[in-house]
């Protein structure tokens, strides 16, 4: 982390820090290692290279890079980040609400479960 004096001293992203993505109750913890750095999030790859000295505490969205169409299944989808403007950012908070996403608090997230073997075979 360094500091920059022409933007009122605030702390600036920088190769080799670590960066928290968060998209609605999923939170990961991804290493900003070179300036051709991507990320998975579930279906969609994101490119870190736009967030290089960006302030910190900066909301990011994500603009879709490339259109794959309806014959890419499965395919993860790639999206760069661009920063928030103050005028989006009131938009954006309102919209990540639980009400507005439709999240309940009931279940729990299953996506780290592994198979151990144990289950009953056909």
């Amino acid at each position: 982390m360094t500091t920059d004096d022409t933007n009122d001293g605030q702390p600036k992203i920088q190769l080799g820090d670590y960066i928290i993505l968060q998209r609605q109750k999923y939170t990961k913890l991804v290493k900003f290692s070179s300036i051709s750095a991507t990320a998975a999030l579930g279906k969609e790859q994101l490119e870190l290279g736009n967030i290089l000295d960006k302030p910190y505490f900066s909301t990011f969205k994500m603009c879709p890079k490339e259109d794959l169409g309806k014959s890419h299944r499965g395919r993860q989808r790639l999206h760069t980040l661009e920063i928030c403007t103050d005028l989006e950012l009131p938009n954006i908070r309102e919209a990540v609400s639980r009400e507005a996403l439709g999240i309940s608090s009931s279940g729990i997230d299953n996506r780290n479960i592994t198979d151990d073997g144990d289950s009953q075979s056909l």
